[in-house]
């Protein structure tokens, strides 16, 4: 599995070259129901339109390799009260292709990847292995003179898909901000 995930990861840092725009984001997740919080640090590579939808919307995409820390106060085992993920998300995003006249564009995300571990246990639960894969879904808004800026909230779900003997599974509910060096 590892080797899998090491091979996925150089594939896809690879595609990213090619892309028209590249961001940073700067993200906030936290779970009330596991007292878990924390934050995350992503590199976005944007692919650019894929298709338009009528004449107002279109479906673009973007590579996400984001490196997260989540920490949880409830924990029996302090060794167990924070994780660190790493991430590979292809996403796809439904846009607006301009901005409205108060130059906010909305933003509808889905994206499925791969996510790395540092540990296979986090505040009790048994996540299985070091791999896992996630899935997230969410929604924003672009703005900006530039369409330089997203704001964005997204849910994951971290799973390991039935690969190993436990999958007891994470869930964050994330506030992301995006600076893109290039507008569209």
């Amino acid at each position: 599995m590892k080797k899998y995930l090491l091979t996925t990861c150089l594939l896809m840092c690879s595609f990213s070259l090619f892309a028209n725009d590249k961001g940073i984001s700067l993200t906030r997740g936290f779970n009330g129901v596991d007292d878990m919080n924390g934050f995350g640090l992503s590199y976005k590579s944007y692919w650019g339109n894929i298709t338009n939808i009528g004449s107002d919307f279109e479906l673009a995409g973007l590579w996400d390799f984001s490196l997260s820390y989540w920490h949880t106060s409830k924990s029996k085992d302090p060794g167990y009260s924070n994780i660190t993920v790493f991430s590979l998300l292809p996403t796809f995003r439904l846009q607006r292709r301009f901005a409205y006249n108060n130059g906010i564009a909305p933003f509808v995300d889905l994206g499925y990847g791969l996510s790395l571990f540092n540990r296979q246990q986090f505040s009790g639960q048994q996540l299985g292995g070091y791999g896992s894969f996630v899935l997230t879904a969410g929604f924003g808004i672009n703005f900006g003179q530039q369409s330089q800026y997203d704001l964005s909230y997204h849910y994951l779900s971290y799973s390991n898909a039935g690969q190993f003997k436990h999958d007891d599974g994470m869930y964050v509910n994330t506030l992301s901000f995006t600076y893109r060096f290039a507008g569209q």
